[in-house]
């Protein structure tokens, strides 16, 4: 299991005259980092889409809000609810996001194969 509080830790160090072996465990362990928010988000997100909305939201859909909530874009935002949602049926795969062991390329992948979609960022 990703060990996030020892990788919060490890790049709170101010990284002043660092060892190459520090270097490295950063260099190792962000990706890990990444791809374990991105699987927390994830279930948030899931859990988030069952509560009725707020009225006074102007967002018009989950991703909408995200999109506003992240500063991000609104296709950036649509991929992550639809990685989000298709993870909720595909718990190998939210498990090997969390644990680091897949990107969230891979999981973004692997959820829009299943679902037909593709990926925002990769639409041409």
């Amino acid at each position: 299991m990703f060990d996030a509080h020892g990788a919060v830790d490890l790049l709170a160090r101010d990284p002043d005259q660092p060892t190459r072996a520090e270097v490295d465990a950063v260099i190792e362990i962000t990706e890990a980092m990444r791809s374990w928010i991105t699987a927390r988000e994830a279930r948030w997100l899931r859990a988030g889409a069952d509560i009725p909305a707020d009225p006074a939201d102007p967002s018009k859909d989950d991703a909408d809000r995200l999109a506003r909530k992240q500063r991000t874009s609104r296709a950036k935002a649509k991929t992550r609810t639809d990685t989000a949602k298709a993870l909720g049926d595909l718990p190998e795969t939210q498990d090997a996001l969390e644990n680091g062991t897949i990107t969230d390329g891979h999981a973004d992948a692997i959820a829009h194969a299943r679902t037909g979609a593709e990926p925002a960022g990769l639409a041409g």
